[in-house]
């Protein structure tokens, strides 16, 4: 038996011995220069800044026509500086498949909201963004948008929370409300 644990304890030195030279670089060896050939890059991978966040609310606008317009007025509003201690991550334009109106659209707004606050505040605070981005959603004269949803990610707190609204009579009316 005593045999056995001093086998089994030399054998564990060598995997661990051998598994530190295979990591550690080779000093006899001469160190190569980096290579400097352009790698390419399929449309699929990342390239060594696409996977950053952009700071702020930088975020750039991919639709076109009237998506586009719809768009830049949640930016717009979003960057007026209104919104304290939140940053928004997304904006999304969904076609809505649920009706039989073409160009109608679902649109998703996706933020995160960083500062030391209790839930009670954090609701008033989330809810009073929201509720105001989609009025001035609204106030625009935007009525290809009949459903919305606001999705804040409450850092404090360890939460996400939803609003979600629906255009009628001119107006978004909050229809649900998760996470508070």
């Amino acid at each position: 038996m005593k045999k056995k644990k001093i086998f089994i304890g030399i054998l564990i030195f060598l995997v661990a011995s051998v598994g530190l030279a295979l990591l550690s670089p080779d000093e006899d060896t001469e160190q190569s220069t980096p290579d400097t050939t352009p790698a390419v890059v399929s449309d699929n991978e990342l390239t060594a800044n696409e996977d950053e966040v952009p700071a702020g609310n930088e975020l750039a606008n991919p639709y076109e026509g009237r998506k586009a317009e719809i768009y830049d007025i949640v930016l717009s509003r979003i960057e007026s500086g209104d919104y304290l201690n939140a940053t928004i991550t997304d904006i999304k334009l969904n076609d809505n498949l649920g009706t039989d109106t073409e160009g109608d659209y679902i649109l998703l707004v996706y933020g995160s909201f960083d500062v030391k606050n209790s839930k009670e505040t954090g609701n008033k605070l989330l809810r009073m963004y929201a509720d105001d981005l989609m009025a001035s959603v609204a106030g625009e004269g935007v009525t290809e948008v009949i459903e919305g949803a606001v999705f804040w990610e409450d850092d404090y707190n360890n939460r996400t929370v939803k609003y979600a609204y629906e255009f009628e009579d001119g107006n978004f009316i909050i229809t649900d409300v998760m996470g508070e």
